[in-house]
C-alpha cells in the first residue's frame, strides 16, 4: 500500500548515464482467460506519480546542466516518498544493488 504524500523530499545520486524516470506500481488481481477457462492473477498497474531523475551524461564540450559529485548526477526535491516506494520495489534491481542509485 502507498504512503499518502508527506511533503518532505530527498536528493537523489545518479551514475546511469541517461539517468530513469521514477515509476511504481500496484498489484490488482484481474482475470485471464486461458483454454481451460478464466483464473484471477495479479497484475502491475503504473500509478500517476513519476520523477525524472538525472543522469551523468552530458555533450561533449558542454556542462552539465545537473549538478554533479564524483560522477554522479544529483536530483534534488525527489519526493521522499515516492523514492522510498521506488526502492522497495526495485530493491533487487542491479543498478540498485550495485550503488549506480542512491
Amino acid at each position: 500500500m502507498a504512503n499518502p504524500q508527506t511533503g518532505s523530499t530527498v536528493i537523489v545520486a545518479c551514475k546511469i548515464p541517461n539517468g530513469l524516470i521514477l515509476q511504481t506500481h500496484e498489484m490488482r488481481d484481474t482475470q485471464e482467460v486461458g483454454p481451460m477457462g478464466t483464473r484471477t492473477v495479479k497484475r502491475a498497474y503504473l500509478k500517476p506519480r513519476q520523477h525524472v531523475i538525472n543522469g551523468n551524461s552530458h555533450a561533449q564540450n558542454k556542462a552539465p546542466k545537473h549538478v554533479m559529485q564524483d560522477s554522479f548526477a544529483l536530483t534534488y526535491d525527489v519526493p521522499a516518498d515516492l523514492w522510498t516506494e521506488w526502492l522497495e520495489q526495485h530493491a533487487d534491481a542491479d543498478h540498485v544493488v550495485n550503488g549506480l542509485i542512491f
